[in-house]
């Protein structure tokens, strides 16, 4: 028996035939989707509106954020970059009927003023209304009004910030409304931006502009913002009026795997070689390293090497990680390549090490990097990285023949290799790690660019505790030969 849905759907099909659409690709796809079909682009979505198919629920953090929302105190949203902040704080007001309005601090940053960022986003979203010039102290700003608004002729940031507050609750109505800055680490290393931003929060204690009943929310990379307005005179009050929410943390392992299951095998049904999902999973967890953005990145194209017969196979996977990495990472990609040592010369230093007992760092070099790229937290120590070694590479050859006879002088040298990777005491030109002194005195290092880890965790893959090491350096990738060439270091 038809069904009301099948005969609305046989309705459309009908119109786009009449309508001699099908030969347009665009169409086809709206067609197959009209009966259910799923395309990799519905699944793995790095950028854009929420994807609520295949967002992984973060918890804690949303439950905290639903909360701050109902508070008084302005919120900041802080972790890595391509780690959901975006989706996170979308969701959640979504879910929870606050209306928002997103005021992009890239724009602020190349005008040098968050009040004209703020008076473009607000054209940008009324466009209904009339754009007038107004002159604004030197420069002219666009200002978008309707026909029964009035106009000042002098419009200073004070005013500019007004419009938007005015403007938020008229769309807001009688939900709760914020204004959400992103974007923060742009104009993080600009003080007068930030003293700006300070300067708009406290304008919130004013009656004329708490009125309208708006809230701030900043989300961005930086961590300790708060303590940043404490550091700044006749801003030091503006901490007591913020709440930093706990970093948004990469995706457990369990999420990664969960998002693999859910995208290749509920969605897009595709069909697979023996283990392919569960290869995928280790390569996803290893490689992007929980980053959401990156691993919608990573999961598309591996996704497009089978698209054609929606099968995944062991070598696409590997074909389609070589891709993710040559169109994403190029750059970070050859500095990282710069770094890694040639197993060859690794062999003929172990071999001088065996027979004079000299330990070169190049013969440690390769060590070091194949240990970061196991590193798990954003910021890490001298002991960490030594106790990683000791734990996850123990059986690498370095590892026994080596830093086993240093004893006591392992810390050392990893201090050493940490600082040459970081410092770039030896003369190389692109430092991949950055090195913070504490008031504590232990040395904090973290990645440059997580992108270099991602790197890193791809072109050296760890077996055995280290018995077998397989180092995917592109360089020695033959342009004939499809297939990645590998150096096993054993």
């Amino acid at each position: 028996m038809t069904t009301n849905g099948e005969i609305f759907s046989m309705k459309r099909l009908t119109r786009l035939v009449v309508a001699n659409e099908l030969s347009n690709n665009h169409h086809m796809r709206k067609i197959h989707r009209l009966f259910g079909r799923v395309f990799i682009e519905d699944v793995f979505t790095p950028r854009g509106p929420v994807n609520r198919k295949m967002y992984i629920n973060r918890g804690q953090v949303e439950d905290d954020l639903a909360r701050s929302a109902n508070d008084t105190l302005h919120i900041i949203i802080f972790g890595n970059s391509g780690c959901g902040k975006s989706w996170l704080y979308k969701k959640v007001f979504k879910e929870k009927g606050i209306f928002f309005l997103t005021v992009n601090l890239s724009g602020a940053s190349s005008q040098q003023s968050i009040a004209k960022e703020l008076v473009s986003t607000v054209g940008r979203r009324n466009g209904t209304g009339r754009v007038k010039k107004a002159k604004s102290h030197g420069f002219s700003w666009f200002i978008t009004y309707s026909e029964t608004e009035e106009l000042s002729t002098e419009l200073d940031g004070h005013d500019a910030f007004l419009n938007a507050l005015k403007h938020c609750r008229k769309l807001a109505g009688r939900r709760p409304a914020f204004l959400v800055f992103e974007n923060l680490e742009l104009i993080f290393e600009q003080r007068d931006l930030l003293r700006e931003l300070g300067n708009i929060i406290a304008l919130l204690d004013d009656d004329q502009f708490a009125k309208f009943d708006v809230r701030i929310a900043i989300v961005g990379t930086p961590s300790n913002i708060r303590n940043y307005f404490r550091s700044v005179p006749r801003l030091e009050t503006i901490a007591n009026r913020l709440i930093e929410l706990e970093e948004i943390a990469r995706l457990s392992d369990e999420d990664v795997a969960r998002f693999v299951e859910r995208g290749f095998r509920t969605l897009l049904k595709y069909r697979e070689e023996t283990n392919a999902v569960n290869y995928l999973i280790r390569r996803a967890i290893t490689v992007t390293r929980g980053n959401a953005q990156r691993l919608h990145e990573f999961c598309k194209e591996v996704a497009l090497q089978g698209q054609q017969d929606r099968f995944l196979s062991l070598e696409r996977i590997e074909k389609g990680e070589r891709e993710w990495l040559r169109r994403r990472f190029h750059i970070n990609q050859t500095t990282v390549a710069s770094w890694i040592v040639d197993p060859a010369r690794e062999t003929a230093l172990m071999g001088q090490y065996l027979k004079d007992g000299y330990v070169s760092d190049l013969l440690l070099q390769n060590l070091y990097l194949c240990a970061l790229g196991l590193v798990k937290e954003d910021e890490f120590t001298v002991q960490d990285v030594t106790e990683l070694i000791q734990d996850e590479l123990s059986a690498h050859p370095v590892t026994q023949k080596v830093l086993r006879k240093l004893e006591g002088q392992i810390a050392m040298r990893t201090g050493s290799m940490l600082a040459k990777l970081a410092d770039d005491i030896n003369g190389a030109s692109h430092p991949i790690l950055d090195r913070f002194e504490p008031p504590s005195g232990n040395r904090i290092f973290r990645f440059r660019d997580m992108q270099y880890q991602m790197c890193l965790s791809s072109m050296f893959n760890v077996f055995d505790n280290g018995r077998r090491v397989e180092i995917n350096h592109p360089s020695w990738v033959s342009s004939t030969d499809d297939a990645q060439q590998r150096t096993s270091v054993e």
